[in-house]
C-alpha cells in the first residue's frame, strides 16, 4: 500500500511502537478509508494468490468526492432495496435487479402509491436491460397509471418513468415516441428543479442520440452541446462522461473524421476502465465501435482484436441471443469482409441473423442490418440473385421505419445498385447510385467517406458503359474526398488509383495511367506482404496498361508477376486466374508465339477442372482464334 504522509487528512496510525507485538508492524486505518487499486498481479509462489497494490486516498480527495457525489446523486432519490438495485443497474447486473424487483413485487403489501410506482418502474428497467422493451413498456405504463393520481407527490418518480419509456421506445425504433417522453421528463424536471444538472444533462444526451439515429445530425449536435454544458461538473474520469465522449465520436464520424473519433473512443475506454469492471456490458459498445473505426481506416488486425473482445464480453455477461451479441457478430463479419474472407464474413452475419430471430426482438432495423450484411457478402462471393433477395428485404424494412432521406438509406441503394451492375443492368444500377448520392449530399458533410464509396460505384458503372469523361469526374470526386479525410497511405487509395489508372488506359493516356499505378504500388508495398491476393490483382491491372500501350515485354512481366503472386497465396481464384491467362495468351498472340499461347490456355484448363459455362465459352473463343493463326 502506498501512503502519502504529507497529507494531513489521510487517516492512519502506525501502531508498531505501542502494540504488544512490535514484530507485526501493524498500521491502523479509519473504518471509512478508501483505497485506489493501483495494480493486481499473481504472486510468484502461487497463481492462486494475488498481490494487490493499493493507494490510500485522503478524506478530501476532490476527484473521489466528485465521483461519490455523482453516484449519490443517481441513487439518492430512492430508498432501501431500490438503492441497491440502482447500484446493480450502474454495474450492468440486470439479472440481480430483475430478481430484487420480482421479490419486492411479490412481497408488496403497502398502499404507498409512490412505492408501488417505483417498484413497477424498476422492474420495467430490468426488463429493458434484459432486452425486452415490450414488457418494459407494459410495466412502465402501469407505473404511470398508478402514479398520476398522486401528483405532485409522485412527480419525481414519474419523470424517471418517462425517461425509461423513452429508452424503451428507442429500442423498439419508435423514435418520435422516444423523443416525446424524453421531452416530457425534461420539461417537468426543468420546471421543478432547474439546477438538476445531472438528470437534465443525461436527458439532453439521450435526445441527441435519437436525433443522430434518425439522421438529423444538425439538430443532434445542437442538443448534444446542451448535454455537455449540464454534465461539465463531472470529473474527467467519471464513467458517465465516457458515454458523452462516445457521443462526440458519433458526431465526428458523421463529419467524416475517423481518426478524431478513434482518439475520442480511446479516451472513453481509458476512463471507463478506471471505473467499471473489465467485463462490464458498456465495453461491448465501446469495443465494437472502435473496432469498426479501425476497420474504416484499414487497421484490420486492431479491428478484429476489439470486435472479438466485444463478442467475448457479450457472450460472458449477456443472455443467449441478446441483440448486443448479434451486433458483435456483425462487426466481426464486417472486418473479415474487408480482409476478403467473405465466406467467413457470411458465417458471422448469418449467426447475427439467427441471434436476432431467436431473440424475439421487436427492432426490425436490427434484421435489416443483418440482411444488408448478408446481401453484401453474397455480392462478393458472386451469388447475385441471393444478394438481391437479402438486400431487397433490408431496403423494405428501412424504407418502412426510416424517413425517406435518412442517412442509412444510401448504403442500401448503393449495394442494390452494385448487384445490378454485376448483372450488367447498368442503367438500373445508376438509378440506385443517384438516389444514394442525392441523400448523401443532403444529409452528410461534403467529405464523408460514404459519399466517396458511391462516387466510386457510379464511376465504375459509367466506365463500363464507356462514358469515360463522366466516369473520370466521379473517380476524381472520390479521390478528392479521400485526400481530405484519410492519411496518404490509407488502403482505400488503392481502389481510387487503380480505377483512375485503368480509365486513363482506356482513354489511351498511358502516361497518366502509369503514374496512378505507381502511386497505387507505393501504398500496397507499404501496407501488404509481398505475396498476397491484392498484389496479384494490382500486377494484373498494371499489365493491362502496358498491353494497351503495346509494350508486350513489360505487360508479360507484370502478368507473370500477377500469376506468381496468386499461386504463392494459395488462392485459386477462378476469375482472376482466367483473366491472367487470357492476357498472357493475348500477349503471346501479339508476339506471334502461337504454341505458347495455346499452351498457356491448355495449362489453365488442366489446372481448373470446374469451369463455369461463361469461362468455357471464353476459352473456346480464344483457342479457336489461336488455331486459325497457327493454321495460317
Amino acid at each position: 500500500m502506498t501512503i502519502d504522509p504529507t497529507l494531513e487528512s489521510t487517516p492512519y496510525v502506525e501502531t508498531q511502537k505501542i502494540c504488544a507485538h512490535e514484530a507485526e508492524e501493524e498500521i491502523l486505518f479509519s473504518m471509512h478509508s478508501i483505497c485506489r487499486i493501483n495494480y493486481c498481479q499473481p504472486m510468484k509462489c502461487s497463481d492462486d494468490v494475488w498481490e494487490i497494490s493499493l493507494i490510500l486516498t485522503s478524506d478530501n480527495d476532490p476527484e473521489l468526492q466528485a465521483i461519490t457525489g455523482a453516484i449519490r446523486d443517481q441513487v439518492n432519490d430512492v430508498p432501501g432495496w431500490h438503492r441497491v438495485a440502482s447500484l446493480f443497474l450502474i454495474l450492468g447486473k440486470f439479472k440481480e435487479v430483475h430478481e430484487i424487483y420480482d421479490n419486492l413485487l411479490q412481497l408488496q403489501q403497502t398502499n404507498d402509491i409512490g412505492e408501488i410506482t417505483n417498484l413497477l418502474q424498476f422492474h420495467g428497467i430490468a426488463k429493458l436491460g434484459e432486452g425486452n422493451p415490450d414488457d418494459s413498456i407494459k410495466l412502465l405504463k402501469e407505473a404511470i397509471k398508478r402514479g398520476q393520481p398522486d401528483l405532485p407527490v409522485t412527480q419525481a418518480i414519474l419523470d424517471s418513468v418517462y425517461v425509461n419509456m423513452g429508452m424503451s421506445y428507442f429500442q423498439k425504433v419508435g423514435y418520435p415516441k422516444a423523443i416525446s417522453f424524453y421531452e416530457k421528463a425534461l420539461k417537468s424536471k426543468i420546471e421543478s428543479l432547474p439546477n438538476s444538472r445531472h438528470f437534465v444533462g443525461k436527458l439532453y444526451n439521450n435526445i441527441s442520440v435519437v436525433y443522430c439515429t434518425m439522421g438529423q445530425q444538425t439538430k443532434a449536435d445542437s442538443i448534444f452541446k446542451k448535454a455537455e454544458e449540464r454534465l461539465g461538473f463531472l470529473p474527467d474520469k467519471h464513467y458517465e462522461l465516457t458515454a458523452i465522449q462516445a457521443n462526440v465520436g458519433n458526431m465526428s464520424f458523421d463529419e467524416g473524421k475517423p481518426y478524431e473519433r478513434i482518439s475520442l473512443y480511446e479516451k472513453s475506454i481509458e476512463s471507463a476502465k478506471k471505473f467499471l469492471s473489465e467485463n462490464h456490458s458498456d465495453f461491448i459498445m465501446y469495443y465494437n465501435n472502435i473496432g469498426l473505426l479501425y476497420e474504416s481506416v484499414g487497421d484490420y488486425q486492431s479491428a478484429l482484436s476489439f470486435t472479438k473482445e466485444a463478442l467475448h464480453i457479450a457472450e460472458t455477461t449477456l443472455p443467449v441471443y441478446y441483440p448486443d451479441i448479434a451486433c458483435s457478430y456483425n462487426s466481426i463479419g464486417k472486418v473479415y469482409s474487408s480482409l476478403d474472407q467473405h465466406q467467413l464474413a457470411l458465417c458471422y452475419h448469418e449467426k447475427a441473423l439467427e441471434c436476432h430471430e431467436k431473440s424475439n426482438s421487436s427492432n426490425q432495423l436490427h434484421l435489416a442490418v443483418c440482411f444488408n450484411h448478408i446481401g453484401s457478402a453474397h455480392i462478393e462471393i458472386g451469388e447475385f440473385s441471393k444478394a438481391l433477395s437479402f438486400l431487397n428485404k433490408a431496403l423494405e424494412i428501412k424504407q418502412k421505419f426510416l424517413p425517406e432521406n435518412h442517412s442509412n438509406l444510401p448504403e442500401m441503394y448503393t449495394n442494390v445498385g452494385l448487384v445490378y451492375f454485376y448483372m450488367h443492368e447498368y442503367q438500373q444500377a445508376n438509378s440506385f447510385y443517384e438516389k444514394a448520392i442525392e441523400i448523401q449530399q443532403k444529409s452528410h458533410f461534403e467529405n464523408h467517406p460514404a459519399l466517396a464509396t458511391t462516387y466510386n460505384s457510379i464511376g465504375c458503372s459509367y466506365r463500363t458503359m464507356k462514358d469515360y469523361p463522366k466516369a473520370l469526374s466521379y473517380f476524381e470526386k472520390m479521390l478528392e474526398i479521400q485526400k481530405s479525410s484519410l492519411k496518404s497511405d490509407h488502403p482505400n487509395f488503392v481502389t481510387s488509383y487503380s480505377n483512375i489508372a485503368l480509365l486513363y488506359s482506356k482513354m489511351d493516356d498511358y502516361s497518366n495511367a502509369i503514374s496512378h499505378c505507381e502511386k497505387e504500388n507505393d501504398i500496397l508495398k507499404n501496407s501488404l506482404p509481398p505475396n498476397c491476393f491484392q498484389m496479384a490483382i494490382f500486377y494484373y491491372n498494371y499489365s493491362l496498361v502496358y498491353l494497351g500501350k503495346k509494350d508486350y515485354s513489360q505487360a508479360m512481366s507484370l502478368s507473370k508477376e500477377a500469376l506468381d503472386n496468386l499461386q504463392k497465396t494459395g488462392n485459386e481464384n477462378q476469375l482472376l486466374n482466367t483473366l491472367i491467362h487470357n492476357t498472357l495468351a493475348h500477349i503471346y498472340l501479339e508476339l506471334v508465339d502461337y504454341p505458347n499461347a495455346v499452351s498457356c490456355l491448355k495449362r489453365y484448363v488442366n489446372f481448373n477442372k470446374n469451369l463455369s459455362l461463361e469461362i468455357i465459352l471464353i476459352w473456346l473463343q480464344l483457342t479457336t482464334t489461336l488455331d486459325v493463326h497457327i493454321a495460317r
